[in-house]
């Protein structure tokens, strides 16, 4: 547990130095729509396929002592679903996104709104794999 910590630490430390070093802020990466298409709309996913009580016992199998071989199975079946989920979610979002700016090519104003909205989705994909899925999968891993 300390190393998913730890890694998460790093991780975020990183995009926060990439950030203020791009000449940009925080707010600029805030969106709660990318949020809903890659966070929210996964995990509903997820939980429908696994049931909400498998999903818990996947994110807390890393909790107990002895978790069984069983269990650590299920949560790694589930991260790498979810992984999947995930990026296929984000893919399907910025491809709709992309047909309605290409749809509404009359108005430029709405190109910097749609490809902001496409990046950040992509972003918080990326941000949710480094920082749940690929930690989870490889502590997982390691305690089979």
């Amino acid at each position: 547990m300390i190393r998913y910590l730890l890694s998460l630490i790093v991780f975020l430390a990183v995009m926060s130095f990439v950030t203020i070093f791009s000449g940009s802020t925080i707010g600029v990466l805030l969106n709660i729509n990318s949020f809903l298409i890659s966070g929210i709309f996964p995990i509903i996913f997820a939980c429908i396929l696994f049931s909400f009580r498998e999903m818990v016992l996947s994110f807390s199998v890393l909790l107990k002592k002895e978790p069984g071989k069983e269990n650590l199975l299920k949560a790694l079946n589930f991260f790498k679903i979810y992984g999947k989920i995930l990026w296929i979610t984000g893919i399907i979002a910025v491809l709709i996104i992309t047909v309605s700016m290409l749809t509404n090519l009359d108005d430029k104003s709405g190109l910097g709104v749609g490809l902001h909205l496409a990046l950040i989705t992509i972003l918080y994909c990326g941000i949710i794999t480094m920082g749940i899925t690929i930690p989870y999968t490889i502590l997982i891993k390691k305690k089979l």
